[in-house]
């Protein structure tokens, strides 16, 4: 007789604006392939701009059904059970993955983005693929590390990048922001220069990264950018924006600087997923050996089920907020 185990679950979904559920789910291991895996999940961080522009009904990026929609993408949980077929992974490891907000998952061991190093605590490995997308940034563009670079908006991704170019050694990093409590932690974690937005200072750097959907902000980003500079697109501009009173794409700043605008949430080379496996564990290994800090980033723990408690602090923007970590039952 075949012993079947059964594991009870919840997944959070969201079936509208500000309609939270919590569903209830089952994953059992009578199908289990011998290349999957059961993961019970330990923490997950919460990915602030995506999450809550979702949450509050913003503008979709895309056409077609919005909701019901799952929430999260940054999960660290622990194998229950593997597949025969698995050799280097073991029961009790503890894993990132990019599954999102939910208690108990089944998927194939291939998904696995990491292992996370035993001396690292999880709930700062949960943070890991946020310092991807900086480091997706930082190398999509290959400029002399010497040259300068800029981020603007400085909430959890960007602050995360900041880290990681210093970590990666760029030697003139800019910050820009209207919060004292975010260039102060901005200097902190490895910012050379910090400035107000409202600075009047046009052509420092050769690489901006802005995390910002403001059009004053790319305005920003368009001025301080020299001649045949490149600007590195981490966010949507416009979104739950009125119009710009300016053309975002004025001559006299794209066409005369001849810059390069592109988006960066995906790595340009041959096999993207690869590349995000290859830098979650080169950002694990620098948070393992104390080189970044996310703990820095993490304004706080919520147990899931206030996740509209985490949001509702994100979208008060209260200047000291990056983002929160989620802690799931054992």
């Amino acid at each position: 007789m075949i012993n079947i185990k059964m594991y009870k679950g919840i997944i959070i979904k969201l079936n509208g604006p500000k309609k939270i559920k919590f569903e209830k789910t089952v994953v059992d291991d009578k199908n289990l392939e011998p290349s999957e895996i059961i993961a019970k999940t330990i923490f997950t961080a919460i990915s602030p701009g995506t999450e809550t522009a979702a949450y509050i009904g913003a503008t979709p990026l895309r056409p077609g059904p919005i909701y019901p929609r799952l929430l999260g993408y940054c999960n660290v949980g622990k194998i229950i059970k593997k597949g025969s077929l698995i050799k280097d992974i073991k029961i009790g490891d503890t894993v990132l993955t990019l599954e999102s907000h939910r208690s108990i998952y089944k998927i194939p061991a291939k998904d696995i983005v990491s292992i996370i190093p035993k001396n690292l605590d999880p709930k700062k490995a949960a943070l890991a693929y946020l310092y991807n997308l900086g480091v997706v940034s930082l190398e999509n563009f290959k400029i002399n590390k010497k040259s300068g670079i800029a981020i603007i908006g400085l909430g959890a991704i960007g602050l995360a990048t900041i880290e990681m170019a210093k970590a990666l050694g760029y030697k003139n990093i800019y910050a820009f922001s209207n919060s004292k409590e975010k260039l102060t932690l901005a200097k902190k974690i490895g910012a050379n220069f910090i400035y107000s937005k409202n600075t009047e200072i046009e052509k420092i750097v050769s690489l901006i990264i802005t995390t910002s959907n403001s059009w004053n902000d790319w305005k920003l980003a368009l001025k301080i950018t020299k001649k045949n500079g490149y600007m590195a697109i981490l966010s949507f501009p416009g979104r739950g924006n009125a119009l710009p009173k300016f053309n975002p794409l004025e001559s006299k700043y794209f066409y005369d600087k001849n810059l390069t605008i592109a988006s960066v949430g995906h790595s340009r080379n041959k096999n993207p997923e690869q590349t995000i496996r290859n830098n979650c564990k080169k950002i694990l290994k620098l948070m393992s050996a104390k080189k970044i800090l996310p703990e820095k980033l993490i304004s706080g723990i919520y147990d899931y089920h206030k996740i509209e408690k985490a949001y509702k602090k994100i979208l008060n923007r209260d200047q000291k907020t990056t983002t929160f970590i989620l802690k799931w039952p054992k």
